[in-house]
């Protein structure tokens, strides 16, 4: 369970740590495989489908930094992310990672977006991580299926419902990409799933590059906004289905006004912003806004979604 010596972490992370120029609260860390992952999945730069540089995630640069160097100035942020690639250990390295985290003193929230692993490793996670992320991503069995997930859908579903009973309800995030070829019907049936399980959503817009394997394209804006909106209202506790029509992609019932401006910001985590994650800081529109600051005009942003 120790620690390794090197760790990949996010361009804008490895910025605030060396210069203090801190875009997001959050320092994003990624484990260290030469490799990359041992999975195939389609969509995915780490992937073994995949003719990325093993220095992205998405569109995303991740150099390799000493984990030292990284501990050493976690003081700067709110909340650490550790995301994982499959290979072998790697649920006792992001044990030893979490840990040495906690042991540096870091005060803020810690989370961890892990593979499928037993209970017994999550029970120990659960002793220095706040969140769970599960990369679950596909919004149904077929897409799952196409986009040749690592192990099965009812893994990652049970994977899901175990993190929740031993974090707590709310304290799992079930990580899904929009874009892959799911139909809204589809979207909405695993948006009830998850939060029937006691788990929250987290959105990602498929973000396509030349060297993945799957070749689909992003999904329209209109598409993510209905979406974005979806996730907040079972967020809410109320049901999407009630509020908005999956065939024409318009809003049927006005939702209650409580549920905007925050149903288009960056879902997951506290203080999760992904910056540029999903979009080029040329994007005019990004798909998630970091805060709501940017967002004074966000009845422009439904208006996509009424009257059609």
């Amino acid at each position: 369970m120790e620690a390794p010596r090197l760790i990949r972490v996010s361009l804008a992370t490895l910025q605030c740590l060396e210069e203090g120029v801190c875009r997001s609260p959050t320092a994003y860390l990624l484990l260290y495989s030469p490799d990359g992952c041992m999975a195939w999945c389609r969509y995915c730069t780490q992937s073994r489908s995949s003719r990325c540089s093993r220095r992205l995630l998405s569109r995303v640069t991740w150099p390799l930094v000493e984990l030292e160097h990284v501990l050493a100035g976690l003081w700067r942020f709110r909340h650490v992310c550790l995301q994982c690639v499959l290979k072998p250990g790697f649920a006792y390295e992001a044990l030893g990672v979490v840990r040495a985290v906690r042991r540096s003193g870091f005060g803020g929230t810690v989370s961890v977006a892990i593979n499928p692993v037993g209970r017994g490793i999550v029970e120990r996670l659960a002793d220095h991580v706040d969140y769970i992320g599960v990369g679950l991503d596909a919004c149904s069995p077929r897409v799952f299926s196409e986009m040749l997930k690592p192990y099965t859908w009812s893994v990652y579903l049970d994977f899901a419902k175990t993190c929740s009973r031993v974090l707590g309800e709310g304290m799992v995030s079930v990580h899904l990409i929009v874009g892959l070829g799911e139909t809204p019907r589809e979207y909405l049936q695993v948006l009830e799933w998850i939060y029937s399980s006691g788990c929250r959503a987290a959105l990602f817009a498929y973000t396509p590059l030349p060297c993945l394997s799957y070749r689909g394209g992003r999904p329209g804006l209109r598409y993510y906004r209905w979406c974005q909106l979806a996730r907040r209202l079972a967020e809410e506790g109320l049901d999407p289905a009630q509020y908005l029509d999956p065939d024409s992609l318009c809003i049927r019932r006005e939702p209650p006004e409580r549920v905007y401006p925050v149903a288009f910001l960056t879902s997951g985590c506290p203080h999760c912003t992904r910056p540029y994650y999903n979009e080029s800081p040329r994007d005019t529109r990004p798909y998630n806004y970091p805060s709501v600051e940017p967002l004074a005009d966000w009845r422009s942003e439904v208006e996509v979604l009424r009257g059609c």
